[in-house]
């Protein structure tokens, strides 16, 4: 992934949400949950996923501010609000806590077109 100019960032975005969206399809967590000795795994799955989804808003909001702290409040985590002095973004290289809950559902980010 190509983080190095601005303008390679939308891809290099795109290219890190389909290997996500790729492994949750390998992992399977809607398998796992039927098992009944896979609660553990799909608890760590779980959280993985959702650590690399707050990365993923990370990583977007300098193309995507508002998207992104839409996506960082739905997973509740910080909001990329703590902005430098200068009105930049500082990144927060901290996990989200294990066990802790998901503030509830969240409204779409992208809608589907009707």
């Amino acid at each position: 992934v190509d983080f190095e100019t601005l303008a390679s960032l939308p891809k290099a975005l795109a290219d890190l949400a389909g290997r996500l969206n790729a492994h949750v399809a390998e992992v399977a967590p809607w398998k796992l949950a039927k098992e009944p000795d896979g609660k553990a795994r799909l608890d760590s799955v779980i959280y993985a996923m959702v650590e690399a989804l707050r990365v993923l808003a990370e990583l977007a909001w300098p193309v995507m501010p508002t998207t992104s702290a839409r996506a960082l409040a739905a997973l509740g985590s910080a909001v990329p609000g703590d902005a430098t002095p200068d009105g930049g973004h500082r990144f927060v290289a901290h996990a989200l806590p294990r066990g802790g809950a998901i503030p509830g559902l969240a409204e779409p980010l992208f809608p589907r077109v009707k």
